[in-house]
């Protein structure tokens, strides 16, 4: 924010103090900037007195960031044992008048395409297309749960199709360490595991059991999908740590980490 705010308002980066309250990480909607510099402009007019900036619901929907509409297309080629052999993908999202943040995760869309399943031949197309609705840009979960919804959605689609049972269908297809996932990574040990996480599901839910219903007779449905998550960044990224000595001899170490 503070690099932004320099640039746009041609204020030096040294001058620019940002004082954020306790408001947790970016989840997408607070990773880029908004409205921060009209309420710095306004400040500035008033002779530097605090500004507080309100939107109306009204002006919260038509000038504030919105969540990226999404349109997905999946193609899905499967051999006579349930293995996925080939996709066609092509994701479109609408940036609205302005990209802002949204091309970050249309780009990790396009790194995590196929879902957490193994597919040997792929052709995917993440798309950014600017439209006149009001700009939109990260919300949380990063743009994945639109996708992601179109994936597992035809998958139980297809298992339908190719009368398998939609748990099994995902656990013949799923990546497991030694996998090769859509941008030719082979998963280690420590990526998890999500066939396992699958089979657990479906005991806790109690699949394939007989029907549930309600005491009105109502029947009661279950479903299963299976998600992951990519970073915006590629998974080769570097990382690196700065010792610096100091006149008395210490030496003071900076390290970026989480808790």
């Amino acid at each position: 924010m503070r690099y932004i705010l320099s640039h746009a308002l041609g204020i030096p980066l040294h001058k620019v103090n940002v004082h954020v309250r306790h408001v947790g990480a970016g989840f997408g909607g607070k990773a880029g900037i908004n409205f921060e510099p009209l309420v710095v402009l306004l400040s500035k007019f008033s002779g530097g007195r605090p500004v507080k900036l309100l939107l109306t619901p009204e002006e919260e929907f038509i000038t504030a960031a919105q969540r990226q509409r999404f349109y997905g297309w999946i193609k899905r080629g499967v051999d006579a044992d349930g293995k996925i052999t080939a996709e066609h993908i092509k994701y479109i999202y609408d940036a609205r008048a302005y990209a802002d943040y949204g091309v970050k995760p249309n780009r990790a869309a396009g790194y995590s395409c196929t879902g957490p399943y193994e597919v040997p031949n792929i052709h995917p197309d993440s798309i950014t297309v600017y439209t006149n609705h009001p700009y939109g840009t990260a919300f949380r979960g990063f743009e994945h749960l639109e996708f992601l919804w179109a994936v597992e959605r035809q998958m139980d689609m297809v298992a339908l199709k190719i009368r398998l049972d939609p748990v099994e269908f995902r656990l013949r297809n799923v990546l497991r360490p030694g996998s090769i996932t859509a941008t030719g990574e082979k998963l280690r040990e420590d990526a998890g595991r999500v066939d396992q996480c699958i089979k657990a599901v479906a005991e806790t839910i109690g699949w394939g059991k007989k029907e549930k219903r309600t005491a009105s007779g109502k029947l009661v449905g279950t479903g299963i999908a299976a998600l992951w998550k990519a970073p915006a960044m590629p998974p080769n990224a570097a990382s690196a740590a700065i010792i610096k000595s100091n006149e008395d001899g210490s030496a003071t170490l900076s390290v970026g980490g989480r808790k």
